[in-house]
Protein backbone atom coordinates (compact mmCIF):
# COMPACT_ATOMS: atom_id res chain seq x y z
CA UNK A 1 0.00 0.00 0.00
CA UNK A 2 3.23 2.56 0.88
CA UNK A 3 4.40 1.78 -3.08
CA UNK A 4 1.08 2.30 -4.17
CA UNK A 5 0.00 5.81 -2.69
CA UNK A 6 3.48 7.30 -2.79
CA UNK A 7 4.00 6.11 -6.98
CA UNK A 8 0.58 7.24 -7.23
CA UNK A 9 1.38 10.58 -5.96
CA UNK A 10 4.31 10.86 -7.69
CA UNK A 11 3.07 9.99 -11.25
CA UNK A 12 0.32 12.37 -10.80
CA UNK A 13 -2.28 9.83 -11.14
CA UNK A 14 -5.68 9.91 -9.70
CA UNK A 15 -6.15 6.57 -7.22
CA UNK A 16 -9.44 5.38 -8.77
CA UNK A 17 -8.38 5.45 -11.94
CA UNK A 18 -8.27 1.95 -13.71
CA UNK A 19 -5.28 0.81 -15.79
CA UNK A 20 -6.61 0.73 -18.78
CA UNK A 21 -7.70 4.64 -18.77
CA UNK A 22 -4.50 5.18 -18.55
CA UNK A 23 -2.41 7.23 -21.62
CA UNK A 24 0.91 6.46 -22.33
CA UNK A 25 2.60 9.25 -21.10
CA UNK A 26 0.98 8.35 -17.73
CA UNK A 27 1.42 5.05 -18.32
CA UNK A 28 5.35 5.39 -18.85
CA UNK A 29 5.55 7.74 -15.58
CA UNK A 30 3.69 4.83 -13.33
CA UNK A 31 6.28 2.82 -14.81
CA UNK A 32 9.62 4.95 -14.23
CA UNK A 33 8.54 6.55 -10.91
CA UNK A 34 7.60 2.09 -10.08
CA UNK A 35 11.32 1.53 -11.11
CA UNK A 36 13.01 4.48 -9.16
CA UNK A 37 11.28 3.52 -5.85
CA UNK A 38 11.48 0.08 -5.79
CA UNK A 39 15.36 0.27 -6.98
CA UNK A 40 15.87 2.52 -3.79
CA UNK A 41 14.04 0.41 -1.74
CA UNK A 42 16.21 -2.05 -2.53
CA UNK A 43 19.73 -0.51 -2.35
CA UNK A 44 18.69 1.02 0.87
CA UNK A 45 16.29 -1.77 2.39
CA UNK A 46 13.87 0.76 3.50
CA UNK A 47 10.65 2.57 1.90
CA UNK A 48 11.64 5.89 1.35
CA UNK A 49 9.65 7.55 -1.08
CA UNK A 50 11.28 11.36 -0.69
CA UNK A 51 14.22 12.28 -2.66
CA UNK A 52 16.37 14.52 -1.68
CA UNK A 53 17.97 15.47 -5.12
CA UNK A 54 14.16 15.96 -5.83
CA UNK A 55 12.33 17.71 -2.52
CA UNK A 56 15.37 18.57 -0.46
CA UNK A 57 13.57 20.72 1.70
CA UNK A 58 11.10 17.79 2.62
CA UNK A 59 13.95 15.43 3.22
CA UNK A 60 15.68 17.85 5.41
CA UNK A 61 12.40 17.78 7.99
CA UNK A 62 13.34 14.20 7.76
CA UNK A 63 10.11 13.41 6.01
CA UNK A 64 10.33 10.17 4.71
CA UNK A 65 6.75 9.31 2.10
CA UNK A 66 4.96 12.33 0.86
CA UNK A 67 1.30 10.80 1.48
CA UNK A 68 1.03 7.49 2.57
CA UNK A 69 -0.72 7.38 6.36
CA UNK A 70 -0.69 11.34 6.60
CA UNK A 71 -3.49 13.79 6.20
CA UNK A 72 -1.54 16.46 4.83
CA UNK A 73 0.63 16.26 1.90
CA UNK A 74 5.10 16.61 3.06
CA UNK A 75 5.53 18.56 -0.37
CA UNK A 76 3.10 21.17 -0.41
CA UNK A 77 0.65 20.73 2.98
CA UNK A 78 -2.67 19.69 1.54
CA UNK A 79 -4.89 17.65 2.77
CA UNK A 80 -4.73 14.16 1.80
CA UNK A 81 -7.84 12.46 1.50
CA UNK A 82 -8.19 8.03 1.69
CA UNK A 83 -10.50 5.95 1.42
Amino acid sequence: NIYRAEILFLAGVYPTTTGMNLDRPSFDKVWNVSVSLLRRGYDTGSILTVDPNVDPHVARRGERRYIYNRSACARCGGEVSSW
